[in-house]
């Protein structure tokens, strides 16, 4: 089997007892390896049965197998629980143990990136996933296979997937080849966990299967209180990619066979690359990066990749346009002073209520880069109120309208010289976001 390939299996079940059987029950040495029902007490299945399954009686029932997502020898070690009778206080049960092997060749290694998405301040709260996926079989494995993928879903409770995507065509990967997806995530509105698909050919009717998906982490990295879990949500995903792919499997002895299966890649916090399965790099045991020197102990100011000042700096996103009904041409040669309407589109991302300060300078000279214009660009103004105080509710969108005065023609960079703060209401400092983005203004 490939690592990740789905395989349903049929086992039939006898009883070759002399009482009926009430109560079967089985489970795996390996957790993720089958799936058969719903799951009962962690990773014990139970087999749905008649009222008593009589002795010399059978019944046969599908059992899902996933192989191990890394490459090698494996055996799967099945237990079996069976009960006779329930009339006596003490049920009479019997333990039957089976066993087959199962050899795992590489398929796909899938890495993940994460980032907020700049058209969050607008309408939705979005992010782009951006996904790699490598065909990791070699050209002179004793088995070889073409790769498609088809499908890519999210588990989360937060998050789903949306057709607002690019992914390429239907291209077949050969070995040791990749392609690259570009993938958008919405916010989802409901409560509760759920499963979004997004098919990536026309036609696709591969499904994920549930069974296989762990569950969620509830434990909070570095933080402690109530309080600081809220301002983690800030950058915690939570979620599971899944990428469902099916190969065209060739093997030395001219043999063909088509398989489907499935990889899973746990998203832990944004902006984080996650890759699954490893990379071969680090499954041999590449040396890890050069790390400081301490001679004093540990370094008590060091901050985490969740640390508590990083994540304060990322509760606002903010973006700037300029109004669609604000797009007329202006005569400089009439009126030497052109006033811009300009829209400032802030996000609370967090799942607390925050209070914002917006400040822009007065007046400042815009740096213009070639890419726009080979001409100097000139100084405008700021003019209004260029400093607001705003309170913006839990992951909502607040547009705070502004406006800039320029004298002559010219590409003006908006954002370069606007500070955006934020602070909770028990907080007594306001915290710099780092968010930053493009905001160039063009007059004609």
């Amino acid at each position: 089997m490939l690592s990740g390939e789905l395989s349903t299996v049929t086992v039939r079940l006898e009883n070759c007892g002399n009482l009926a059987v009430t109560r079967l029950l089985v489970t795996c040495g390996t957790p993720g390896l089958v799936a058969l029902g719903s799951p009962q007490r962690g990773d014990v299945m139970e087999v749905a049965l008649p009222v008593g399954l009589a002795p010399g009686a059978s019944v046969s029932v599908d059992m899902q197998v996933r192989a191990h997502d890394l490459r090698g020898s494996y055996t799967a070690d099945l237990l079996f629980y069976y009960e006779n009778t329930r009339d006596q206080a003490k049920p009479l049960y019997r333990l039957v143990r089976h066993s087959w092997p199962i050899l795992v060749h590489d398929s796909v290694q899938v890495s993940v990136t994460s980032s907020r998405s700049t058209g969050s301040s607008k309408i939705e709260e979005t992010l782009n996933l951006r996904v790699q996926v490598q065909n990791s079989s070699q050209v002179h494995d004793s088995v070889k296979c073409e790769m498609c993928v088809e499908c890519a879903a999210l588990h989360s409770p937060h998050w789903q997937l949306s057709d607002r995507s690019f992914h390429p065509a239907a291209v077949p990967l050969g070995p040791q080849e990749l392609a690259h997806f570009l993938l958008k995530v919405r916010r989802k509105g409901g409560v509760g966990t759920e499963l979004s698909r997004l098919p990536l050919i026309d036609n696709s009717a591969l499904m994920p299967s549930p069974e296989f998906l762990l569950p969620f982490d509830d434990q909070t990295s570095d933080f402690s209180g109530a309080e600081i879990r809220t301002m983690e949500s800030v950058v915690a995903l939570q979620a599971t990619f899944i990428v469902m792919w099916r190969a065209t499997i060739d093997t030395r002895g001219g043999d063909k066979r088509v398989a489907v299966g499935q990889h899973h890649v746990k998203l832990s916090h944004l902006g984080d690359m996650s890759s699954w399965p490893p990379s071969p790099a680090h499954s041999q045991g590449s040396p890890s990066p050069a790390t400081p020197l301490r001679i004093f102990g540990v370094d008590c100011a060091q901050e985490t990749p969740t640390d508590s000042l990083t994540v304060r700096q990322q509760l606002v996103t903010f973006s700037v346009s300029r109004p669609p009904a604000s797009t007329t041409p202006h005569d400089f040669t009439k009126d030497r002073l052109c006033i811009v309407p300009v829209d400032l589109h802030l996000r609370n991302c967090s799942d607390c209520e925050l209070l914002v300060k917006v400040e822009a300078t007065g007046a400042t000279v815009g740096k213009k880069g070639y890419m726009y214009s080979p001409h100097p660009c000139h100084s405008f103004h700021w003019v209004g109120c260029t400093r607001r105080l705003v309170s913006l509710p839990p992951h909502r969108p607040l547009c705070v309208k502004m406006a800039v005065a320029v004298g002559l023609p010219g590409a003006y960079n908006l954002g370069s010289h606007l500070t955006v703060q934020a602070r909770r209401p028990v907080d007594v400092d306001f915290v710099t976001q780092s968010w930053r983005t493009d905001a160039i203004l063009i007059v004609t």
